[in-house]
């Protein structure tokens, strides 16, 4: 028997586990941000889609210690009632929540206005009656 030869298969073996070990840990360890959405529908009175109606999500300040960001975002809904924002941009990894925003919809002078309280890295979803 070669025990020379096992004993280099060996090491050569422990190396390849330990690289492999601190490759998989070093990409596995990375916290990346998802995606902060809101989707809102719009639906009238029979809880129909309502298409082409001006859908605004925005915030108000307030005197809280973490003063929200500042957003003022509009859309026009589809053919389906749906309104998109991505808000990935509003909020910062490691910060504490996101907030509560107003989301208002208006279309032939009717109007209707809730709040809507995000959440952080989700896709967040209200329906709104006109």
């Amino acid at each position: 028997m070669n025990y020379r030869l096992d004993i280099q298969k060996q090491k050569f073996h422990f190396i390849n586990f330990i690289f492999l070990f601190t490759l998989s840990f070093c990409l596995l360890s990375c916290n990346k941000e998802s995606k902060t959405s809101v989707l809102i529908f719009v639906k009238d009175a029979n809880d129909l889609p309502v298409n082409n109606a001006v859908v605004r999500l925005y915030s108000v300040s307030n005197a809280s210690s973490q003063a929200l960001p500042l957003i003022e975002l509009s859309a026009e809904t589809n053919a389906n009632g749906n309104a998109m924002f991505d808000l990935s941009g509003f909020y910062n990894l490691g910060q504490t929540g996101f907030g509560i925003l107003y989301v208002s919809a208006e279309k032939n002078g009717l109007f209707t206005q809730e709040y809507l309280e995000v959440i952080e890295e989700q896709s967040n979803e209200k329906i709104l009656f006109l």
